[in-house]
């Protein structure tokens, strides 16, 4: 089997860009890149390849020391060199910072990532300089609190929201003890109603209330007719905590608690109660002192009266200034603002923590 050297030994019909060790060349022959990837190990990846706009000016400096009559070593080294006058152009560094980070995230180099961050902030290069001896696991936090890859205007963080399931509506919330937590844990209450939830916020000293986006898709709804398996699912579940309630709730049907929820699991989607059946259920349930287990367990996440909603648990609560991040779908916290500061190893300014979104 030819091994790499063979191949690369093979006349070609276009000269091979010169390129630094380990960067693909764009112009080859078939074969040639696979052979290599061979080499690298079963997880090399082979792409064509665009020098970023610091490797450019690097090869064309290269090129004209070449041109020039200087040796290969001596071509080497002032390419290198290059990099370093450029980052004293004021503006030029950190723009090529910028893009070497981006183009070390997207081939998951990320401690190359963490530390282009850092360049391409003034007086960041000494810092980048020491980041490339630091472990894989600092070089991850550096990455996670410096970069979001996610795109952060309004209409691209609104259509994830859609996407990730919440509601179109506008909700306010106001801290009537001043207090502006940064999750809320068992659930909270919100409204549709700014005015309303402004006098909440008023008393607890801030001028306005909060804005949220909500997930409602699991939410039980006030006057919206039911399906016999969501409510089986009510009925079993205040067998549990209110037996009592279970009662009452199949009294309405005349049958037995087990009869409805076996119904329901049998005929899930048949519908069963019309509006006002679903307004009688909610009022029978408000009467049971677990009344949000009795939802909760039920799965429902929310409960939406019209002008309020009640959400059962912290998930699903995002400030409207959200990242909004598919990834983070599954955790708790709002995130303040787009211009929040998070903590991180260098003291340094971020965009939103996706931690948190």
């Amino acid at each position: 089997m030819a091994g790499i050297l063979d191949l690369l030994s093979e006349p070609i019909d276009a000269p091979i860009d010169y390129s630094p060790p380990g960067r693909a060349p764009r112009n080859y022959v078939p074969g040639v890149l696979e052979a290599l990837a061979a080499s690298r190990g079963r997880n090399a990846v082979l792409k064509a390849y665009e020098p970023t706009k610091r490797e450019w000016i690097g090869d064309r400096v290269f090129d004209a020391a070449r041109a020039a009559g200087f040796s290969s070593s001596k071509a080497h080294e002032m390419r290198s060199n290059v990099g370093a006058v450029i980052d004293l152009v004021p503006g030029a560094g950190a723009l090529l910072a910028g893009e070497d980070g981006g183009r070390a995230y997207n081939s998951g180099d990320y401690l190359g990532m963490a530390t282009a961050a850092i360049g391409a902030i003034p007086g960041g290069k000494l810092v980048g300089k020491l980041a490339k001896k630091a472990s894989p696991t600092v070089a991850a936090k550096v990455t996670n609190d410096v970069i979001s890859e996610l795109p952060m205007d309004e209409a691209s963080r609104m259509a994830r929201a859609k996407a990730m399931g919440y509601s179109d509506d506008v909700f306010w919330r106001g801290e009537a003890n001043g207090k502006l937590p940064n999750e809320y844990p068992s659930g909270a209450h919100f409204s549709r109603d700014r005015e309303y939830a402004a006098g909440f916020a008023q008393k607890g000293g801030q001028p306005d209330p909060r804005e949220f986006r909500l997930d409602l898709s699991k939410a039980f709804t006030i006057g919206r007719p039911m399906t016999a398996g969501e409510y089986g699912r009510l009925v079993e579940s205040a067998m549990a905590h209110d037996p009592q309630l279970a009662a009452q709730l199949a009294t309405q049907f005349e049958r037995s608690p087990e009869y409805m929820v076996g119904f329901g699991k049998a005929r899930p989607d048949q519908m069963i109660t019309d509006a006002p059946g679903a307004t009688l259920t909610h009022e029978l349930v408000s009467k049971s002192r677990a009344l949000e287990n009795v939802f909760r367990d039920a799965g429902f996440n929310a409960i939406d009266s019209g002008r309020d909603v009640r959400k059962l648990n912290g998930f699903g609560i995002r400030s409207a200034q959200a990242a909004f991040d598919p990834g983070k779908a599954d955790k708790r916290g709002i995130l303040l603002s787009l211009g929040a500061l998070t903590p991180g190893l260098f003291g340094l300014a971020s965009r939103p923590d996706p931690n948190q979104d």
